[in-house]
């Protein structure tokens, strides 16, 4: 072997072994819920908007009380023997946050990946006592529109969620919160990724409801609520969400005799 392609096999190796080594790193194990989950919430301004950065300045460590009470009432409703599934705890503001996965290219994937690990075990190193990372990725919309992308992992346990950094949006950006949390304990998107219409059944709040539509609320892995055939609307309120009898099993809160029930479901307006 000549010394030019021995130098570009030890560049390699090199590039490969933390990635290997990263990405052999233990799964997280799936919570077995006798005992409340905590969740860091680490806010990150991610487009370097002025109202990015007022709208991590406005967080409080209670805004994320209705999302800890929406899980507590629906793991009431399937029996869970633990109070509180969920705690949020809110961090200082960060300066470095994961990136969203490359659309393409396995090795930019693998990569990615391999930074997640990476990312999350140097966090541990710093003594957070947390169970789950949630990076709240706040930013402004441009023109009036806005780019959403989130994603959730159960290993790393960890959820890289885009915020709306509109006051108004607040609530939305708990769903969107809640959905990819549950992302992180094992619940799957219940939705065709093509369309964005949810699944049935298992994306119904009410599968067997006669008539089919409109739907009582949107199952919360669904994201979208279906008011008629190849029609929804987004959810825009944890209110008008419920976990689905396949989201309980997925998270090991499921109950044979138990079905989805929203706090407050959705009428059709005249």
């Amino acid at each position: 072997m000549s010394r030019a392609k021995q130098i570009r096999v030890l560049i390699l190796l090199l590039i490969l072994t933390p990635l290997v080594f990263a990405l052999s790193m233990p799964a997280d194990p799936k919570p077995d819920w006798t005992r409340t989950i905590i969740v860091a919430v680490l806010p990150y301004n991610a487009d370097g908007s002025q109202a990015a950065e007022e709208a991590i300045d406005r967080l409080r460590s209670t805004d994320f009380r209705p999302i800890e009470d929406y899980f507590k009432q629906q793991a009431r409703h399937f029996g869970l023997p633990l109070d509180t599934p969920f705690r949020f705890h809110l961090l200082p503001k960060t300066e470095q946050a994961p990136g969203l996965p490359p659309r393409t290219g396995l090795f930019a994937r693998l990569n990615w990946a391999a930074g997640l690990r990476w990312w999350r075990w140097m966090v541990d190193a710093e003594d957070v006592d947390a169970d789950i990372f949630v990076v709240a990725r706040y930013q402004a919309a441009v023109n009036g529109e806005i780019h959403l992308n989130s994603v959730g992992m159960h290993s790393p346990r960890l959820a890289l969620v885009a915020m709306d950094a509109d006051p108004r949006m607040q609530e939305r950006n708990w769903v969107m919160l809640a959905h990819e949390l549950l992302h992180t304990v094992g619940a799957n998107d219940l939705y065709h990724h093509q369309s964005g219409l949810p699944i049935w059944p298992e994306g119904y709040a009410a599968p067997e409801r006669e008539p089919r539509y409109p739907q009582p609320a949107a199952e919360l892995m669904a994201g979208r609520l279906p008011i008629g055939p190849n029609l929804t609307k987004e959810a825009r309120n944890l209110s008008e969400t419920c976990i689905g009898t396949t989201t309980a099993r997925n998270i090991g809160w499921f109950a044979p005799q138990k079905r989805c029930t929203p706090s407050a479901p959705f009428q059709m307006q005249p």
